[in-house]
């Protein structure tokens, strides 16, 4: 597996190299959500981030009426525009399956990274890392056909394809379910 996707999927353990986990989850609010509750609805201001111990979401736009990313066990995760310009978002979070799911409040987080070295080295970290996975989507994901976006997803991840909704994999696609299905069988 090439350097982009080991970096796009595994970064838990060296962030939290830096911060421990339970001094995370000490600052958060522990919550629990049912298959297909929202986490964050479309024409709210999000101004939470969150940390999905269980489970599996998905992000859709309203807007574009498209699903724009997953995250799973172990990922970060929030309405990135409303969180930073506190706007209302046109985004929604929804659980695909039951999640355990830690939030942190901005207020909260603005706090920690203010008043403690470690706390916004964290955060730095985070962002990085956030930042080469916007990046390797944009160079390595995007410029490729439906079907080589199918395969590399299939590659990256794949126990997540088996736990998503094909309509799902079909919007972050760009396709039908019907161009997913040719993909799926070989016929594309």
């Amino acid at each position: 597996m090439s350097n982009w996707k080991k970096s796009y999927l595994s970064f838990d353990d060296e962030l939290f190299s830096i911060l421990d986990i339970d001094d995370f989850k000490a600052q958060c609010d522990l919550l629990t959500y049912d298959k297909n509750e929202k986490i964050a609805v479309a024409g709210e201001i999000h101004s939470n981030f969150y940390y999905l111990e269980e489970g599996l979401v998905c992000c859709t736009d309203f807007s574009e009426n498209r699903t724009l990313w997953f995250e799973n066990e172990h990922g970060f995760f929030t309405c990135a525009q409303s969180f930073v310009y506190e706007n209302r978002s046109t985004k929604e979070i929804k659980c695909l399956e039951p999640c355990r799911v830690y939030r942190l409040e901005k207020t909260t987080l603005r706090k920690l990274c203010d008043n403690h070295k470690k706390w916004s080295r964290w955060w730095i970290q985070l962002l990085e890392h956030q930042y080469v996975r916007l990046q390797f989507f944009q160079e390595e994901f995007l410029p490729k056909s439906a079907a080589e976006r199918y395969h590399l997803l299939v590659e990256m991840m794949p126990d997540l394809t088996s736990r998503i909704p094909l309509k799902n994999i079909a919007s972050f696609l760009g396709i039908s379910q019907v161009s997913l299905s040719r993909i799926r069988s070989g016929k594309q």
